[in-house]
């Protein structure tokens, strides 16, 4: 796992680690003392990821922390990343690579890797290494387009989701609020793990966590702890780590490749 001030590789090609699962055990003598084990996603059998939560909660710390993961494990993977966000001081360092748009560059970058996807689909493109899109504040980027660009755009990401699974194609989306008004044709239902940071609002739990889970969460005050989701029936507690300086020179170095 991503720990601070060391990077460890996931395990397998196909388990990327996402956090730390807490739980107590009480010994011999009644203490009560919390250990911890990682939570791995399996990718293959689960393909895409919603990362929710509010500003400050940790969500973009866990994408980073999957963005490196992935470019470990996956050495071949060819990764776009857009975060609308007008000050881009989590990707500083790799804002002139051409696989990377801020602010201003997000609708080119998000059409860029489209326009490969497509590739993929009709053929043109038969090679299968992982194609990833890496995506921070979606809503926020949509609600920024035209009514026309923003149901285009929409649609795009459905097609991506729906029928990426075979052709070795992810998404890996991070926003605030993962209305259903942005996610068309029941597209939501695609991203098979799910990962709620922070202390969420009730409407914002029954947006991405079924109703029997719901009881089952608890009120979350530390910054980098929430609730995953995997495969629609599986929930954990997690904990994300401080993103290590290993795993920023990783994505760096990654990013300065398409240069």
């Amino acid at each position: 796992m991503l720990g601070k001030g060391r990077f460890t590789a996931a395990s397998s090609l196909d388990q990327l680690p996402i956090g730390w699962v807490e739980y107590e055990h009480i010994l011999l003598d009644g203490t009560p003392m919390n250990f911890y084990h990682e939570l791995f996603w399996d990718f293959k059998k689960y393909p895409h990821a919603l990362l929710v939560g509010g500003t400050g909660s940790g969500k973009t710390t866990l994408l980073k922390n999957m963005l490196a993961q992935f470019i470990y494990c996956q050495r071949d993977a060819e990764i776009y990343l857009a975060a609308y966000k007008p000050r881009c001081e989590d990707f500083s360092n790799i804002m002139e690579s051409p696989h990377f748009g801020d602010y201003g560059q997000f609708q080119e970058v998000f059409n860029r890797f489209y326009d490969r996807f497509v590739e993929r689909l009709n053929g043109s493109d038969r090679t299968r290494h992982m194609l990833l899109l890496f995506i921070d504040e979606w809503v926020g980027f949509l609600n920024s387009l035209n009514k026309k660009e923003q149901d285009q755009t929409i649609d795009r990401m459905g097609q991506i989701v729906m029928l990426g699974r075979s052709l070795n194609v992810q998404a890996i989306l991070a926003m605030q609020r993962p209305d259903a008004v942005f996610f068309r044709n029941g597209a939501r239902d695609n991203f098979n793990l799910i990962v709620g940071m922070g202390n969420m609002s009730g409407d914002g739990k029954r947006m991405i966590f079924p109703s029997d889970c719901i009881d089952q969460l608890q009120p979350v005050t530390e910054i980098g702890t929430g609730y995953a989701l995997i495969g629609g029936y599986d929930i954990y507690r997690i904990r994300v780590p401080p993103l290590s300086d290993s795993a920023e020179l990783l994505i760096n170095q990654k990013f300065r490749q398409y240069s």
